[in-house]
């Protein structure tokens, strides 16, 4: 896990996703959440596909910072994320959820399925900003997890 969190760390240098581009990132996602606790993936993406030059950058907290245990949760104010975010949380969204999926029918857990489809429509994340998850820079320290990105499945 170290390699990865270095990967992460640089930010620039592609990680494993193969990418020649120096605009790759890899992103290490980890689920909050009792049932799917589990779950973790690394996840290529390339930034120019979320930046928008002309757009600010807005924290899912309406720029408080106060999400996860600290109070506010960005679930119910779609209206303070911007675009971007919203595209870029939704992939990384999506990505876990499809991974959760093909796990649970490999492994014969079809239950589980129907709980994941009942919560999938609450993943989000929280105390993030498009830079802090693309560039890994963030004022919020509770965001924080040592490059871990956490989706959040109980708001």
């Amino acid at each position: 896990m170290q390699q990865g969190q270095q990967e992460n760390n640089n930010g620039n240098n592609g990680g494993n996703n193969g990418g020649n581009n120096g605009n790759n990132v890899t992103l290490d996602l980890r689920v909050s959440c009792n049932t799917f606790w589990k779950y973790e993936m690394k996840l290529a993406v390339n930034r120019d596909d979320f930046v928008e030059p002309n757009e600010n950058d807005i924290n899912c907290d309406g720029g408080g910072g106060g999400g996860g245990a600290a109070g506010g949760n960005c679930f119910n104010s779609d209206d303070n994320k911007t675009r971007t975010f919203s595209r870029l949380e939704r992939f990384m969204c999506d990505a876990m959820i499809a991974h959760i999926h093909e796990d649970l029918a490999l492994t014969g857990q079809e239950d589980l399925i129907e709980k994941l489809c009942d919560i999938s429509s609450k993943f989000h994340i929280h105390g993030h900003t498009t830079r802090s998850l693309l560039y890994h820079q963030s004022n919020y320290p509770h965001a924080d997890h040592g490059g871990l990105i956490y989706i959040c499945t109980h708001c």
